[in-house]
């Protein structure tokens, strides 16, 4: 590991975070979500519902119960400083997890070259306060746990994300497969402790209103009607090539596609060292999430960031064509980060294209070829032929 590149990777880090919180200080509530959460939060204090119709000024809230009543407290902090640390958090959590995970998963990995790559599917999530730099760096803390068998606080990790987003269940799921006794029970006890906690701290009756609320939600989110909104995923890609499901339809996808992963593991895990295991689990989930999930937004796609570095330095000196691949994908990611600063008329064409999706397709379609070329070739030893680091 090059320690050059680590230094100028932390530099570059610290010249971000510095410029998006100046941004937060110095602007009014422009391009940030925070204040969802936050809005949440006071409701949740105040006995209101939380699930309120959207606004002109306020975006609807989109997540459990328990998300609101854990940000009750912290919508008490000037709303400044709950901005600040907000996002101070998520790349806290985000940097390190990604500096644990390749610490890992590969010791000699040039980890300032990684924390480099992500910046792209990073930066735009943490500027207008998304939570799923958080989701990303516990996913990677999860994967970590798991492997040393630290499986109550790999448990807990992968439960904080489903309270965030229900799709991270996916890499819950596959450990499952891999451990089911030691692993399930924790799992289910973490679910059912945050899914309880909320009664904690408000009425039974007040409580289930708000998990009867945000449940109608979840059922009702549908945005193939206009494919400026529609969600970044497969099911644009679909639509652009002339190909369009209907939702139903498409959830029928999705789960088949995560049976199809969740086969492939169960087939091939006992012929795998657990590290391998729990990276294929680790990277297919990511891909699934990304390119196949419920609810992709551009900001989703910080949860595909770690397999796209890790596939990009592994497709330095290998074959050609992964390497053309995993470029393509890198090129389009970028590209989809860079258009946001442009203005709408512009940006909304190259998101309604498919371009997103397409890329997380080309990056699937490499990190399938590492998982498939990688069996029972443990990832802290060896890359699979081909696919040596740098």
């Amino acid at each position: 590991m090059s320690r050059s590149t680590l230094r100028v990777a932390l530099i570059v880090w610290s010249l971000i975070l510095a410029a998006i919180i100046g941004r937060v200080l110095l602007s009014k509530r422009s391009n940030s979500v925070y204040p969802i959460f936050s809005t949440a939060g006071s409701a949740w204090l105040a006995g209101k519902t939380v699930y309120c119709d959207p606004t002109p000024e306020l975006d609807q809230f989109r997540y459990s119960p328990p998300i609101a009543a854990a940000f009750a407290a912290w919508s008490m902090l000037p709303a400044p400083l709950g901005e600040v640390l907000w996002r101070l958090l998520n790349a806290a959590v985000f940097i390190g997890g990604l500096a644990y995970w390749s610490l890992w998963w590969r010791p000699d990995w040039d980890r300032g070259l990684m924390l480099l790559l992500v910046i792209p599917l990073a930066v735009g999530g943490l500027n207008n306060g998304q939570c799923n730099a958080l989701i990303a760096g516990l996913l990677l803390f999860a994967q970590v746990w798991f492997a040393r068998d630290r499986f109550w606080s790999a448990a807990a990790a992968i439960a904080v994300c489903v309270l965030l987003k229900q799709y991270p269940l996916a890499l819950g799921l596959l450990f499952a497969i891999i451990e089911p006794r030691r692993f399930i029970p924790r799992l289910a006890v973490c679910l059912v402790a945050g899914l309880a906690m909320p009664y904690l701290l408000g009425t039974p009756a007040y409580v289930t209103e708000q998990y009867r609320a945000c449940f109608s939600r979840l059922v009702s989110d549908d945005r193939t009607a206009d494919i400026a909104l529609s969600y970044r995923d497969l099911q644009l890609l679909l639509r652009v090539a002339g190909l369009p499901l209907s939702l139903f339809a498409y959830r029928g996808l999705e789960l088949g596609l995560a049976a199809v992963i969740g086969a492939y593991v169960w087939i091939h895990h006992q012929r795998w060292s657990r590290d391998h295991a729990v990276w294929v689990c680790g990277t297919l989930a990511s891909c699934w999430m990304t390119l196949a999930g419920p609810a992709t937004e551009s900001p989703t796609f910080v949860l595909i960031a770690p397999t796209l570095a890790a596939c990009m330095l592994a497709a330095l000196n290998g074959p050609r064509l992964p390497l053309i691949l995993v470029s393509a994908s890198y090129a389009a990611f970028t590209c989809a980060a860079m258009v946001v600063w442009f203005p709408g008329w512009i940006a909304k064409p190259v998101h309604s294209s498919g371009l997103q999706p397409l890329a997380a397709l080309l990056l699937t379609i490499v990190a399938v070829h590492l998982c498939r070329r990688e069996d029972g070739v443990g990832v802290n030893n060896a890359l699979a032929p081909g696919f040596q680091a740098p």
